[in-house]
C-alpha cells in the first residue's frame, strides 16, 4: 500500500490517495477536518507510553535511547520520511466529489501501532499502520498543511512537519 498525500488548490482540500493492488481509493479532508486529525493525533500519542528500549550495556558509549515523542519522531524520519510533492498531483476529474469527501475520521493508538478509519457517505476505509508509517502519515499531513497556507493561527507541536515541503 502506498500512501500519497497532497494539497489541492481548486478544491482547498487534502487529498489522500490510497494505493492498493486490490482496490485504491481517493479521500478528501477539509481544513477543518484536516487540522482536528493532527491535534488529536498529537494528543493521543503524547498519552500513549513510548516504547521501552533497555540500554545497551555492553556499549557504554551508545547515545541513550529515545526518550521524548519530538525525538522519537526524528528518529522515524531519518529512516523513512515521507517525500512532500512540490507541485501538487493532480488526475483529470479528480476532485471531492468523484473521491471520498471525508465526514468522519476514527483513530486509535497504540504503543506499537495506530489505526485510521476514514468514512464518506456509503464508503469506509481502515488503514492499520506501525508506529513508523503512522508518523510518517503524520508527518506528510503536517506537510501538505504548511504548503496550504492553513496553520495561520494555528500551532502545530515543534518537531511535526519539518519534512520537505516546510516553509515553501
Amino acid at each position: 500500500m502506498e500512501l500519497d498525500v497532497a494539497y489541492h488548490a481548486p478544491e482547498d482540500r487534502i487529498r489522500l490517495l490510497i494505493r492498493r493492488p486490490d482496490q485504491p481509493s481517493e479521500w478528501w479532508l477539509t481544513r477543518r477536518a484536516t487540522l482536528r486529525l493532527l491535534d488529536g493525533w498529537v494528543q493521543r500519542l503524547e498519552s500513549v507510553p513510548l516504547p521501552r528500549i533497555a540500554p545497551a550495556p555492553q556499549a557504554p558509549w551508545m547515545p541513550p535511547p529515545v526518550q521524548g515523542l519530538g525525538q522519537q519522531h526524528a528518529v522515524l524520519m531519518e529512516l523513512d520520511a515521507p517525500r512532500a510533492r512540490m507541485e501538487p498531483v493532480t488526475r483529470p476529474g479528480s476532485s471531492a466529489a468523484s473521491g471520498g469527501l471525508v465526514s468522519t475520521v476514527k483513530l486509535t493508538v497504540s504503543t506499537a501501532s495506530c489505526s485510521l478509519q476514514l468514512v464518506a457517505q456509503s464508503q469506509q476505509v481502515e488503514l492499520k499502520l506501525s508506529r513508523k508509517d503512522g508518523h510518517a502519515l503524520l508527518e506528510a499531513l503536517a506537510c501538505a498543511v504548511n504548503r496550504s497556507g492553513w496553520l495561520e493561527g494555528h500551532v502545530l507541536p515543534e518537531w511535526l512537519g519539518q519534512g520537505v515541503g516546510r516553509h515553501q
